[in-house]
């Protein structure tokens, strides 16, 4: 248990889906997002696809960002599931930073050894 008090942002919730919206829209435009997907377009997509195949994986690539922007905004709009992640955050940002260095390490590694 955390010693201290934890509390919850008093936040109003809104029936008409401004916060969903805004949250959808600053996920698809996150430079760090369409960078990545980028990256999976070079990987699974070759010089001789054509436009109808780039234009499916933009799309397949944009539904999935929808349904996991929706799925984490259900997830964290239940009280109690934001009240259970307040409380493990410090550990679950720590781990996280653990698999970004370990991650960057091997970056380093992999490009040293070139």
């Amino acid at each position: 248990t955390c010693a201290l008090p934890i509390y919850l942002p008093q936040v109003r919730p809104r029936a008409d889906g401004r916060w969903y919206l805004r949250g959808l829209v600053f996920n698809i435009l996150n430079p760090k997002a369409v960078l990545a997907w980028m990256a999976a377009f070079s990987v699974g997509l070759g010089p001789e696809d054509g436009w109808a195949a780039v234009l499916a994986a933009t799309l397949l690539c944009v539904g999935l960002t929808i349904v996991n922007a929706t799925l984490w905004a259900w997830i964290f709009s239940i009280p109690r599931l934001m009240l259970g992640y307040t409380r493990i955050r410090r550990g679950v940002d720590a781990a996280m930073a653990g698999v970004f260095a370990a991650a960057g390490f091997g970056l380093l590694r992999s490009a040293a050894a070139r």
